[in-house]
């Protein structure tokens, strides 16, 4: 079995940064494991019910499945596992070679390289995942490689003969040096420039609504686009974002 761990990417990778300190805990280094072993199977969906019984369930990726179910290990181990398989598709779409090579040199403005959404993006995905991103990086090289590649080559990955760990683990410290570079390596803990008391003066709102969890969620994104933005370049923004709402419903 340890034999068998050895050929997958992501524990040869995880070993070595897990002992320098880089990958966190011996928890974060289990859930890159198990995502990176079980990549076969994250494009497939379970409907069945996790104790066994033939009444409808709601569909969940068949990883979450087997790490629940087969493996046993805790629903909590079994979600994040699930989350960062699904990320991890995510994240390799954002990239091509040009984009990421040149985002991850210092002789370049990260963020003049990545496009605006794309910086968003990779703000979500990095607030979900929280202390697991860097690790949902590791098992996107795994999948094949991170830069240049669309879904469909994908598909075709022969995973009897993985990659080369030299190589993959080469592409996922450039994704992870574009990322930190566009300053979203801790955007989870982030405060929001604007409360919600604060976005409904500026709004012009009475009382809170859907409308102002939308707003939120829009000043948010913008704040991934521009982690260097002060409040009053936000305030600009969704003063002008909200007029060209009105416009469109015009």
């Amino acid at each position: 079995r340890r034999k068998e761990l050895a050929r997958i990417p992501a524990t040869t990778i995880m070993q070595e940064e897990w002992a320098s300190g880089f990958a966190g805990s011996i928890d974060r280094m289990r859930i890159v494991m198990l995502a990176s072993s079980l990549a076969p199977l994250r494009h497939c969906i379970v409907s069945e019910h996790l104790d066994g019984s033939r009444k409808k369930a709601r569909p969940q990726p068949a990883s979450r499945f087997v790490v629940a179910m087969t493996l046993k290990l805790r629903s909590k181990d079994a979600d994040a596992v699930a989350l960062v398989q699904g990320s991890a598709m995510r994240l390799r779409s954002h990239f091509d070679a040009s984009t990421v090579f040149r985002a991850a040199s210092d002789d370049e403005d990260a963020r003049s390289c990545v496009p605006e959404e794309v910086r968003e993006s990779l703000g979500w995905i990095v607030k979900d995942l929280r202390d697991d991103w860097r690790g949902c990086v590791l098992v996107a090289s795994t999948f094949a490689s991170l830069v240049g590649k669309q879904e469909e080559e994908e598909d075709a990955v022969d995973f009897s003969e993985p990659r080369d760990a030299d190589v993959a683990s080469e592409e996922a410290r450039l994704v992870i040096r574009a990322i930190e570079r566009l300053g979203l390596d801790s955007c989870w803990e982030w405060r929001p420039m604007l409360d919600g008391p604060k976005m409904m003066e500026v709004l012009g709102m009475e009382k809170p609504g859907k409308e102002l969890g939308l707003a939120m969620r829009r000043a948010a994104g913008w704040q991934y686009r521009f982690p260097d933005g002060t409040e009053e370049e936000l305030v600009k923004w969704i003063k002008a974002d909200q007029g060209q709402q009105q416009q469109q419903q015009q």
